[in-house]
């Protein structure tokens, strides 16, 4: 605990950032509600970092680092709350740090993960993806929420990646094929693998529980790519393709939903798509923003306001746009390096 002060003594007033203007903590506890960003940083500086954006439009950044003293590691891949827990999943650092929801303090720190990518949670386990290396399947790591203490690893493919949970089962689209892995969650094995597309990574649910994957496209020999992303629909029952949805584009691999869980929106180039679940013959141009360089990460809050993460090339630090339900533009926010994702809080 003294230690813990020292700190804080040392690194307040924290690095906080309005759209405007810095401006100090209103207290501990402040991250009740909001929306967490993940900053991925520059790839092998250490300079990931973690932003809070507050219901009244306070940024809040390097949050980690200003409360527990250390950096937040290389490579922020990704974010995930549960268990009155936000954990940060490092790829690049291969770890996973936890912390606690009103104070952000570290918990516990899992190390012995290779390359992790994304994490869900069910059930007080977390579930988290690992690439493990380039040349080796991926898998998935399952611990205990409480103590970080490592259960037991499932094999799926190479490039494990986006992970979500559906009718008892475990999606997990492998990245560096065209498959998606099913793991049933009872005996905790692999049960099926779904031929859905090339590098097939963020994965959404729609009002009717199926599951969205986007499949982000190929490459040539050459490395030119192949024009063939597509959105593909799966029975989480059946596991079969519902429907396919070719995209004619290399594009992101971030997904998200709208609450009505009725519109998918996904990213390509300064622009956020929307397809109907309804209708999913093709997406239509749903944001067009001029001053975006490329968007990079992407979430919907329970309002249907959309936010889309502009990582400025890495050259600089990065930007959040707010966007309503009806996609007028609301607000953007100044965040760290590489913004690349987000958790609502």
């Amino acid at each position: 605990m003294k230690n813990y002060l020292k700190c804080l003594l040392l690194i307040l007033p924290f690095i906080l950032a309005s759209c405007e203007e810095d401006t100090e903590p209103q207290q501990v506890g402040q991250f009740d509600a909001g929306i967490f960003v993940s900053n991925e940083g520059n790839y092998g500086e250490g300079d990931g970092s973690l932003s809070f954006i507050s219901s009244a439009g306070v940024v809040s950044n390097n949050l980690f680092s200003a409360v527990n003293g250390k950096a937040l590691g290389d490579v922020v891949q990704s974010l995930h709350v549960g268990a009155g827990q936000l954990f940060a999943v490092v790829n690049n650092s291969n770890k996973i740090e936890a912390m606690t929801l009103d104070s952000l303090k570290s918990t516990y720190t899992i190390t012995d993960v290779s390359l992790p990518r994304y994490m869900v949670s069910h059930y007080g386990v977390g579930f988290v993806s690992e690439w493990v290396s380039f040349s080796d399947p991926g898998r998935v790591t399952l611990f205990d929420l409480e103590t970080g203490v490592i259960d037991k690893s499932i094999t799926t493919d190479f490039g494990a990646e986006g992970l979500i949970i559906s009718e008892g089962k475990l999606f997990v689209s492998n990245n560096f094929t065209t498959t998606v892995s099913v793991i049933d969650l009872a005996s905790e094995e692999v049960v099926a693998s779904i031929q859905v597309g090339h590098s097939p990574a963020g994965m959404a649910l729609d009002a009717d529980g199926d599951v969205w994957v986007v499949c982000s496209g190929g490459y040539d020999a050459n490395y030119a790519p192949l024009n063939d992303g597509k959105l593909v629909e799966l029975n989480p029952a059946s596991f079969e393709v519902k429907t396919e949805t070719d995209l004619d584009a290399n594009l992101s691999g971030k997904i998200a939903v709208a609450p009505s869980g009725r519109t998918i929106y996904y990213l390509m180039g300064n622009k956020v798509y929307s397809l109907s679940t309804d209708a999913p013959e093709g997406g239509q141009v749903w944001v067009d923003e001029a001053s975006a360089v490329s968007f990079y990460g992407l979430g919907v809050d329970q309002s249907g306001n959309v936010y889309a993460a502009d990582a400025k090339g890495f050259a600089e630090n990065g930007e959040v746009f707010v966007y309503s339900p009806a996609g007028a533009f609301q607000t953007k926010y100044n965040v760290g390096r590489g913004p690349n994702g987000f958790a609502f809080n």
